[in-house]
């Protein structure tokens, strides 16, 4: 079941699955370190210097950050 799901569907997210998708990441020093700065290197900077503006938009809008 994708993980993605879960956004719409919160029950789906069971330790099973959770595990399934955490376990190949977490298992070896090497892994946890690339998730680690994987995950640190996330920036939301953009995003937030146009909160203001975001918020004033009147249409429906899909914002993909990646």
């Amino acid at each position: 079941m994708p993980l993605f799901r879960s956004y719409a569907d919160p029950s789906i997210l069971t330790d099973e699955l959770i595990r399934l998708y955490l376990e190949p990441l977490l298992s070896s020093p090497q892994r946890i370190d690339a998730f680690q700065r994987y995950w640190l290197g996330f920036d939301n900077a953009q995003t937030v210097a146009i909160r203001g503006a975001l918020k004033t938009l009147q249409v429906p809008t899909l914002i993909v950050w990646g």
